[in-house]
């Protein structure tokens, strides 16, 4: 297998990457391939960049009943340079999938997610609030400012999957997993009472961590 897909300038079209979708879906996962480079192919346009994003997002994980090994896309990166026909939106929805497929598989290498391009959805929200109910979520720092398609409704979504890993820091321990250190909401549009619930939420945690983190270093004394 591949570790580069290099399509540049090679005149693909919406049916080209229709293909390539579903030779990623075929058989085996495809963990070698690294990147899709389709950069300057004036004829893709959003068609099926929503397809392309759940091949290569967290849907494509996979475990195998038998040893419960986890495969999924390998995927890191999709060049889309100078494909103004494809939008802004279509693009970070396939850098937020890679980046939530990375959160889902608990991967050490996902610990600071930065979505500051002013794109994060909703359905990004979702996932990611999804996630953060895990045990094993890594994520430290999440950056979402500039987010001005997020509203009260996403903001809560954060401060109760925040509360969750705060009343859950045992298991949250035991499990190797890490605590949301910072969330930057600068310029978004969720509203200050929001913003102000989902700082109290990390307060909250830091306050249920340190008594975590006390009665445990009291318990080896």
């Amino acid at each position: 297998s591949i570790r580069a897909l290099n399509w540049d300038g090679l005149g693909v079209t919406d049916d080209d990457l229709q293909e390539l979708i579903q030779n990623l879906g075929k058989g085996d996962t495809n963990t070698a391939l690294k990147t899709i480079n389709l950069s300057h192919n004036y004829d893709l346009t959003d068609a099926h960049m929503a397809d392309l994003a759940l091949a290569i997002g967290k849907e494509s994980i996979k475990k195998t009943t038998i040893t419960s090994a986890i495969s999924s896309c390998g995927v890191e990166h999709v060049q889309l340079d100078g494909v103004t026909t494809v939008s802004a939106e279509s693009k970070a929805r396939l850098a937020h999938s890679i980046n939530l497929r990375t959160l889902a598989r608990f991967d050490d290498r996902e610990r600071y997610v930065d979505w500051s391009d002013g794109l994060a959805s909703g359905t990004d929200i979702e996932e990611l609030t999804a996630i953060l109910k895990e045990p094993e979520c890594l994520l430290e720092h999440l950056n979402l400012s500039n987010s001005g398609m997020l509203n009260h409704v996403h903001g809560m979504l954060l401060e109760e999957a925040l509360r969750w890993r705060g009343n859950n820091v045992d298991e949250i321990a035991k499990e190797g997993g890490k605590l949301v250190r910072t969330v930057n909401l600068e310029n978004t549009s969720m509203g200050e009472v929001t913003i102000k619930a989902i700082e109290a939420a990390q307060e909250y945690v830091r306050t249920k961590e340190r008594a975590r983190r006390l009665r445990s270093d009291l318990d080896h004394v």
